[in-house]
């Protein structure tokens, strides 16, 4: 798609209109301008670049035209651009003096994210996306005759892991993002995050030096961590990251840090350093301090991540040990400082920056289960960055969907580019800026909408976990009830009528409309009312939610998007939709049955994980159904049976026996391999009724549910349920030889 040029009408920053008060310099009016550009004889191409760009907006802007000069000029004016590699390293600087204006930047691309600073704030330009550069039509251009703009962004390091953020150099260089994995840049990684594998690998190094791994309940396993103790690992990552280092001696930054597991060596001596330090992540920075200080020159990044995120006592990271601290486990309903279900995350940040200000923060900010699903978490954007700047963050990774697209990333990427610069930008007014620019007359609606999206989920903070691998169904009782799930379709037809007639910008809203086509779907296939259902009251399929479907998928087709991060695409979940349709039917016979399970006690055999729904037993039987995603009102076991007994009270006749469970190979979540059913009187001797096979492909990718049942037709008092797991991920699994997990959300004895 070529770049869309038109006019647009640009709020400017209010020193602009102050001329009545103080002095202007002209720079163009009326197609003509007294001024050239000014560079250096030897201008290196950072410079050339800055000055062929400036005099192509310019002349885009105002139809007059700067000469690119190698000496200041005897007449006339002059816009000097230059590079300051003596003061401050990271900063842009416009000024005007004597009549003349200098963009200046500190080192490497700073004075072309100088240049580019003048002319979205003074020319009035925009590029939205790499497709989108908005360009206005102005007469006259002024600026203050004492204008003298100074940012030091406290951010050395800005990334935005979008699509524009990581593929497109122009989007970056204009919004003044970095990417640490390009290699030419100055902060450039050479080795980024979960590296222990990379640099001992256990298919290389496992069979013959166990002992390099970790020890788990007494036996050394290929795939957890290091042990971090035994001094020939500390040898051979020093030799290993030595020839990587060879190979790309310009990169800084150079990760030593945890597999992306759990499973931390559980041997002697590395629980006494452990111990000695605070817990795992003491062991860590013991450990990563002596490879630090073997490369003196180099900066060793390390994670704080899951069970290394608290920090250490009795011990600091050294000067060169850059600490990458990561906020997955939280929830983005509310600002991480506002909400008591991220306070230990607040406190490990803060226990962190006392003892170093060498942190970037990993922070995620989309939906990673579901790139297409609303996910409304503009608003905690900008005080999660002001509370990472204000405890030692001078460096940002922003993690989004990366190159596949996701729920208004155009719009995210750009808001986050600006508030890595200036934090305390009216965040509300650049989408509104972007959705009018982007979106053209569809802006408004668009707008409408994302605002009553953001309200209604305001209203459910307190309860409501926005989770990054949450899905649709989460919401279905809230934000995306299906009562405003109609108004939010109303204003899509409004966006969508407004720009009839504009194929480039229709398609934007089309795009974006897709949205809430798959949370419909997604939630549809949980059939909880005549609204999100794909079956009728008599068990039909509705030819609307079919065509719906088709729809959806022809436009994943027609605009290259994949749902999640996995790759899963509009064909897989086609497959899925088949899968829970053929399911569905006995969902919808076990949701309205008159359970004599309901409320009755529980008692467990075997416990419930406590990481989910607290691993309360009572979750079982409380007659509230779960959805797509294990976060909420589900229960795990991990590598293990689930096993349970509950007492009706007295002997009743029973007919059959369901269970609801739950499969998302993705995040290690398989169905039972089988169901079984025991009954009894005296809570003594059981009778056994056959067993329900599992016969869906545990390859099957998706959330997926399926409701096991078991012929009983007896008279007990006590039922009996025991799922039988696969304990293990299979071995085409990523996770092959680690624990799996079950999932439950209801019982119901009928």
């Amino acid at each position: 798609m070529k770049a869309l040029y038109y006019s647009l009408i640009v709020a400017f920053p209010a020193i602009l209109f102050s001329g009545c008060e103080k002095k202007e310099l002209k720079l163009a009016e009326n197609g003509k301008t007294s001024y050239s550009i000014v560079i250096e004889p030897d201008a290196d191409s950072v410079i050339l670049k800055s000055a062929s760009e400036l005099a192509y907006y310019f002349k885009s802007v105002t139809k007059a035209e700067l000469e690119i000069e190698r000496s200041i000029p005897e007449k006339g004016k002059y816009i000097s651009i230059a590079k300051d590699t003596i003061a401050l390293k990271e900063y842009i600087n416009i000024k005007a003096e004597n009549g003349n204006l200098s963009i200046k930047g500190g080192t490497d691309r700073y004075p072309l994210f100088a240049t580019y600073w003048f002319i979205e704030n003074y020319l009035g330009a925009r590029k939205y996306t790499k497709d989108c550069t908005l360009i206005p039509d102005r007469k006259r251009i002024t600026i203050p005759y004492d204008l003298n703009y100074l940012n030091k962004p406290q951010l050395t390091t800005r990334m935005a892991y979008f699509n524009e953020g990581i593929s497109d150099r122009p989007y970056r260089d204009w919004h003044g993002l970095t990417n640490g994995m390009d290699k030419s840049e100055r902060n450039s990684w050479g080795m980024w995050v979960h590296t222990f594998g990379r640099l001992i690998p256990a298919e290389k190094y496992f069979k013959k030096h166990p002992e390099y791994f970790s020890e788990i309940k007494g036996k050394r396993v290929a795939f957890g961590q290091l042990c971090l103790s035994n001094p020939d690992v500390l040898r051979l990552i020093n030799e290993n990251l030595g020839q990587e280092i060879e190979k790309n001696p310009q990169c800084k930054y150079w990760s030593v840090s945890q597999n992306d597991t759990f499973n931390p060596c559980e041997c002697e001596h590395c629980m006494r350093i452990a111990g000695e330090y605070g817990g795992q992540s003491g062991l860590m920075i013991w450990f990563v301090n002596q490879v630090a200080r073997h490369f003196p020159d180099k900066i060793i990044s390390t994670l704080a991540y899951q069970y290394t995120r608290s920090a250490p006592v009795n011990i600091k990271p050294e000067d060169n040990v850059n600490i990458m601290f990561c906020s997955i486990e939280c929830n983005r309903s509310q600002p991480f400082t506002e909400d008591s279900r991220s306070a230990g995350f607040v406190k490990d940040m803060q226990d962190w920056a006392k003892l170093t200000r060498n942190i970037i923060v990993w922070d995620y900010v989309v939906q990673f289960r579901n790139y297409i699903c609303p996910f409304p978490n503009f608003r905690v954007l900008q005080p999660n960055l002001k509370f990472f700047l204000d405890n030692g963050a001078t460096m940002l990774f922003e993690q989004g969907s990366g190159l596949p697209w996701s729920d208004f990333y155009e719009m995210k990427q750009y808001l986050l580019a600006k508030l890595m610069w200036k934090p305390e930008a009216n965040a509300d007014s650049i989408i509104h800026d972007f959705m009018n620019g982007y979106y053209g007359k569809a802006g408004e609606p668009l707008y409408l909408y994302f605002r009553l999206l953001h309200d209604n989920l305001e209203k459910v903070k307190e309860t409501q976990f926005l989770n990054i691998y949450g899905s649709a169904s989460d919401a279905k009782d809230n934000y995306l009830n299906s009562d405003w799930m109609k108004q939010y379709a109303t204003y899509f037809d409004q966006a969508e009528n407004a720009v009839k007639d504009n194929v480039v910008l229709l398609d934007r809203v089309r795009k974006q409309r897709q949205t809430i086509e798959y949370a419909i779907l997604e939630i549809s296939m949980m059939g909880i009312n005549d609204f999100y259902s794909y079956l009728d009251s008599a068990g039909y399929q509705k030819p609307e939610m079919m065509e719906k479907l088709d729809r959806f998928v022809a436009n994943c087709e027609k605009y290259n998007q994949t749902i999640n991060e996995g790759g899963f695409k509009a064909e897989d979940f086609i497959k899925l939709v088949i899968i829970s349709l053929e399911t569905s039917k006995d969902f919808h016979k076990i949701k309205n049955i008159n359970n004599l399970a309901k409320d009755k006690p529980v008692t467990e055999i075997i416990k419930a994980n406590p990481k989910y729904s607290q691993g309360n037993v009572r979750i079982l039987v409380d007659g509230l159904f779960g959805g797509l995603s294990y976060m909420n009102q589900w229960l795990g076991y991990e590598g293990t049976d689930m096993e349970f007994i509950v007492d009706l009270g007295k002997p009743l006749e029973i007919k059959k026996v369901h269970a609801r469970f739950l499969q998302d190979a993705n995040s290690w979540i398989f169905l039972p391999s089988s169901f079984e059913v025991l009954v009894s009187n005296d809570n003594k001797i059981y009778q056994l009724f056959k067993s329900d096979e599992n016969e869906i492909n545990s390859r099957t990718i998706g959330s997926l549910t399926k409701v096991f049942s078991v012929d009983v037709n007896a008279k007990a008092r006590f039922v009996k349920v025991k799922a039988v797991s696969l304990r293990k991920c299979p071995v085409w699994h990523v996770g092959a030889g680690n624990n799996c997990w079950i999932f439950a959300d209801e019982v119901v004895v009928e």
